[in-house]
């Protein structure tokens, strides 16, 4: 969580993540997929963090 919530990086609220990822219908299929349901919190999304990075790289 910490490249989202970091100033110099993305510098946005946990309040704000979660409310963006629930505006996107795309990114509630993908949690459904992963982890069973669409409830979005932020140990989910720390955990699928580093597997969204590792495969960009």
């Amino acid at each position: 969580m910490m490249p989202i919530i970091n100033p110099v990086e993305m510098d946005i609220n946990k309040t704000e993540l979660l409310t963006r990822i629930r505006q996107k219908h795309h990114y509630l299929n993908l949690l459904e997929k992963a982890f069973g349901n669409q409830t979005i919190i932020r140990k989910k999304i720390a955990s699928a963090l580093p597997d969204f990075v590792q495969y960009i790289l």
